[in-house]
């Protein structure tokens, strides 16, 4: 096993296991069922083997997830220095699962693997330490992806004149219905489209959200980045506890995610408190004799 020394960072190791499993797992799975789908309409295939090919897809999926999360485990607790900081951001990033759930049961691991998982054991004994990222600026702002609502605006707005247009045309009332249906969420749209207000905020001094504004590092508690909900329901918060209670802003359609936040997050309380370390020894070893 290597020194315990930083090699790959918790954040770079993470971007690699969502890249070479999470992403091709879920797109093995659309991949096999959309074409199941095409294979049915083209009535290359009975309808109802559809169920079949959503299991082979479900299995196709999680055989690769399997085979490739076990590599990922053991290159990734190998690297990364801080292994406490990668197993929480990586269970809460859906990317391995608690240790000794079914779920972690079924990954696919032969005996040299599992003598390996067995010896990098060790590295967990080890405290975390903080690992500062030059990169990252003494501030950061995260605003509502323009782009993305844009081309939201343009979409809707094109269905509205599209439905309006046959409403006229064909007479038909269903046409007509189009743009108030998609009037409200239109207007939502180009309101974010047009916003260029910075909507969180996080320095090495505090956290600024629109919905809660300004507050310290030393008020802050319990910050991270979270997924709420499962599939199409998932929703993505910054969640924070201050004086004033829990604070919960939604970060879907903001220029970030959650794996960017939580380093950031990380990062910036880190200098926080390695600062506030830093004035404190000064303090101590400058006060004047009693």
């Amino acid at each position: 096993m290597k020194p315990m020394q930083e090699t790959v960072s918790v954040y770079q190791a993470m971007r690699k296991g969502h890249r070479t499993v999470n992403y091709p797992s879920v797109a093995i799975f659309l991949g096999v069922l959309f074409a199941t789908g095409i294979l049915c309409v083209c009535e290359l295939l009975p309808f109802w083997s559809f169920p079949i090919g959503f299991v082979v897809a479900l299995a196709a999926s999680w055989l690769y997830w399997a085979f490739m999360i076990t590599r990922w485990r053991l290159w990734a607790f190998d690297e990364v220095r801080n292994v406490h900081e990668l197993r929480k951001k990586a269970i809460k990033e859906r990317l391995i699962w608690p240790d000794g759930s079914f779920f972690e049961r079924t990954e696919l691991r032969n005996f040299e693997q599992k003598q390996r998982w067995l010896i990098l054991q060790e590295k967990f004994k080890e405290e975390d330490i903080f690992i500062n990222d030059l990169t990252i600026a003494p501030e950061t702002s995260i605003y509502y992806s323009r782009g993305e609502f844009w081309f939201g605006f343009v979409a809707l707005l094109i269905v509205g004149v599209v439905g309006l247009y046959f409403g006229i045309v064909a007479d038909s009332y269903l046409g007509l219905l189009a743009p108030a249906v998609v009037a409200v969420p239109a207007v939502l749209a180009f309101r974010k489209a047009t916003n260029s207000n910075a909507q969180i905020t996080v320095s090495e001094m505090g956290m600024y959200t629109v919905k809660a504004g300004f507050t310290a590092w030393a008020e802050v508690r319990q910050e991270e980045a979270l997924i709420v909900g499962h599939g199409k329901y998932a929703k993505r918060f910054l969640h924070y506890t201050t004086h004033a209670g829990q604070q919960r802003v939604r970060i879907d359609g903001l220029t970030t995610d959650i794996h960017k936040l939580n380093h950031l997050l990380q990062i910036y309380r880190g200098r926080f408190e390695q600062k506030t370390a830093s004035l404190r020894f000064r303090s101590s070893h400058h006060s004047p004799p009693s």
